[in-house]
């Protein structure tokens, strides 16, 4: 009798067919992420203008430019 070694072509198929469900299920959940992540670092940005531009009207007492803020 001959001894086969190796991987039959099911086998195979299974293997890229549970990497495919892995990859449809993952790839969504990266794109959240990164939207989520995007989102959190516009709003850090605009807190840190916006605190930037309340001490700025306090200093100033009036509204202030783009050149004003630090």
């Amino acid at each position: 009798m001959q001894n086969n070694k190796g991987f039959t072509i099911i086998e195979l198929m299974i293997a890229v067919a549970i990497i495919g469900v892995l990859a449809a299920v993952a790839i969504p959940a990266y794109a959240n992420y990164m939207d989520r992540a995007k989102v959190a670092e516009v709003s850090s940005i605009a807190g840190s203008y916006k605190i930037s531009v309340a001490e700025c009207l306090q200093d100033k007492g009036s509204a202030c430019t783009v050149a004003d803020l630090p």
